[in-house]
């Protein structure tokens, strides 16, 4: 990085949020939770979705199905929420229960709240994995991997949802809502999506909702070798960082950045960097009052590390966690960052107060 590194944060102890075994009464079998999206309230409450992800059936051949992993889709997982304030949370409850007999699967929640209103784009999966979807024309539509809406508009005590597979898939043979959390610019809601083209290619695009969810449009699709991306805001510019699809295979550390002035309905060619050196994972990136602010895993998904953006380049800002660290998201309360991560099957949570430099 061009500038020396500094750490202006100062994390709070880590504190376990969720664990497997806490979800025995309502969801056994359960392997592992993962894939936390985060978002707060104007008060400083806060909503955390996850996936709970079940034990695989040893007899389900996940690759030739396009899954990623044994516990991705199509597995049958479910989709869960929880209330946090100050540290302290309510009771999981479950948004979508998946369901081995169908099967059925849910995963990968975006989310944003706007307001009192709240809204989630996760993945649904009958028959299909991301990497095994086919185009909306196949002749069976379980073998196409669907992108569904969830709505609230009182804060998240009930909820409406829609399939959007059909508004926003296009040409693509599939499409999921990369997890973490959306944006908000001018009264517009913005989703990162990963697409997967004929040729199993991945690209970006934002999907975007003027009327608060009802009607979802795509914008213009960016990139080859795109995944799971975050989205931060910088001034008026919308900033998007992402991982390459190749690099959990290659092993390849960096993230690809690219920015658009027109609330993702096009981008500036993505630029590759191998700073911050953030692992094959999802990020979390956010906007403080220090400039946006990275947080991400290290090599092997083991460190959680923060960078910070400081006269037109990214400075290593320390650490949240020392140990193992897969998936994160992050929310700007208040004075306060808020980090949700993986740790060994769980979700964990620590915090810092943005300091002025």
């Amino acid at each position: 990085m061009a500038e020396q590194s500094f750490n202006p944060f100062s994390w709070s102890k880590e504190q376990k949020v969720i664990a497997p075994s806490d979800l025995s009464d309502v969801l056994p079998n359960v392997l592992e939770v993962r894939v936390p999206a985060l978002a707060a309230f104007t008060d400083g409450q806060f909503l955390l979705a996850f996936d709970a992800r079940m034990e695989p059936d040893p007899h389900l051949d996940w690759e030739k199905l396009g899954g990623a992993m044994a516990a991705d889709l199509p597995n049958p997982n479910s989709l869960l929420i929880m209330r946090g304030c100050e540290g302290e949370f309510s009771a999981p409850e479950i948004l979508r229960h998946g369901d081995p007999s169908m099967p059925t699967g849910y995963s990968d929640p975006a989310i944003i709240i706007d307001g009192d209103k709240v809204c989630i784009v996760h993945a649904r999966s009958r028959n299909v994995g991301f990497f095994g979807s086919q185009p909306l024309s196949a002749k069976d539509p379980a073998n196409t991997l669907q992108i569904e809406v969830l709505l609230s508009t009182d804060r998240g005590q009930s909820w409406s949802s829609r399939c959007i597979t059909d508004d926003v898939l296009g040409e693509f043979t599939g499409a999921f809502a990369t997890s973490g959390h959306g944006v908000v610019i001018d009264g517009k809601w913005l989703i990162p999506l990963v697409a997967k083209r004929c040729d199993g290619t991945t690209t970006h695009m934002t999907i975007s909702s003027s009327d608060q969810g009802q009607r979802w449009v795509a914008g213009t699709p960016v990139g080859v070798d795109m995944d799971e991306t975050a989205y931060g805001i910088n001034g008026k510019t919308l900033v998007l960082s992402a991982r390459k699809t190749s690099a959990y295979a290659s092993g390849e550390l960096g993230r690809w950045w690219a920015h658009s002035t027109d609330a993702g309905t096009t981008w500036s060619t993505p630029v590759f960097s191998p700073e911050p050196a953030a692992a094959a994972c999802n990020a979390a990136l956010v906007s403080t009052s220090l400039g946006l602010v990275l947080c991400y895993s290290g090599k092997g998904r083991v460190g959680g590390f923060v960078a910070l953006y400081r006269s037109g380049t990214w400075v290593n800002a320390g650490f949240f966690t020392h140990g193992p660290c897969g998936y994160i998201d992050a929310v700007v309360i208040g004075d306060e960052i808020v980090v949700v991560f993986e740790k060994s099957g769980e979700l964990w949570l620590c915090s810092t107060v943005i300091e002025t430099l």
